[in-house]
């Protein structure tokens, strides 16, 4: 059975990293799994992290991004074209028409006119 590689870990580093400069992940050097491994191996499960430990979050992204992403849900518009002439009629007839066929009793759910 082989045995895995020693890797030594990285030097610490001596600047303080500020959350307000992000970090880009694609810049950083890669790692290789056998070396990510011998790093999990090396730590002592009792570590904690020191008081001036910055969040991963905060490092590599640090802004907002509220409730829901931009191209999740856009802002409404300011405002839509107000539906003139044949449109209008159009709008009308289609949902007076489903209003109506609802009212007799009749359903439309799922595309064709049945009974109950």
């Amino acid at each position: 059975m082989a045995e895995a590689p020693v890797v030594e870990p990285p030097a610490a580093r001596t600047e303080p990293v500020e959350p307000e400069q992000p970090v880009d992940p694609v810049a950083l050097p890669e790692l290789t799994d056998d070396e990510l491994t011998a790093f999990a191996l090396a730590t002592d499960r009792t570590d904690v992290a020191g008081d001036e430990a910055i969040s991963y979050w905060d490092v590599v992204a640090p802004r907002d991004l509220g409730l829901l992403p931009g191209w999740y849900m856009p802002s409404p518009s300011a405002g839509t074209r107000r539906l003139v002439g044949w449109r209008r009629r159009v709008v009308f007839l289609v949902t007076g028409s489903i209003v109506v066929i609802n009212a007799v009793g009749l359903c439309i759910t799922y595309g064709h006119v049945t009974l109950g």
